[in-house]
């Protein structure tokens, strides 16, 4: 099986996200589509692990990114202080989340009736942040 993995770029607010969307290349489209909110450090290898399993199973997932141009912070305290940041607004926080969202059921490849989110740790939080503001995870 041969994953593809690609950027894709959008916003939220004016603030530049680089989200990273990882597929299976031979499967038709379009598919469902998963958002995974990565961990307070950001898009590194645990949710390129995660997200590529995902993609096995079938779906096209694509990492958020919450902080903005793809960050990835291997720095705990420095990963802490932007996952505090962006926690200390909630309203902001979920529309984060949402945008990330959006950008998802928004690709060619994706079957926006059929959209799920999911995360790890923060990312979990994240999810469950996007669920309480009333987002549709079926359908954006």
């Amino acid at each position: 099986m041969i994953l593809q993995e690609h950027d894709v770029d959008y916003e939220d607010g004016g603030l530049a996200c680089r989200g990273l969307v990882i597929r299976n290349a031979a499967q038709v489209s379009p598919r469902p589509g998963v958002v995974l909110f990565p961990d307070a450090r950001g898009i590194g290898d645990a949710a390129r692990s995660y997200a590529r399993r995902l993609a096995k199973r079938g779906y096209l997932v694509l990492i958020a990114d919450l902080y903005g141009q793809g960050s990835f912070s291997a720095d705990l305290p420095r990963a802490l202080e932007l996952m505090t940041a962006l926690r200390s607004d909630v309203d902001r926080w979920r529309e984060r989340a949402r945008a990330a969202l959006e950008a998802a059921a928004n690709l060619r490849a994706v079957d926006p009736s059929k959209m799920a989110a999911v995360g790890y740790c923060f990312g979990g939080q994240t999810a469950l942040e996007l669920g309480r503001s009333g987002a549709d995870s079926r359908r954006s």
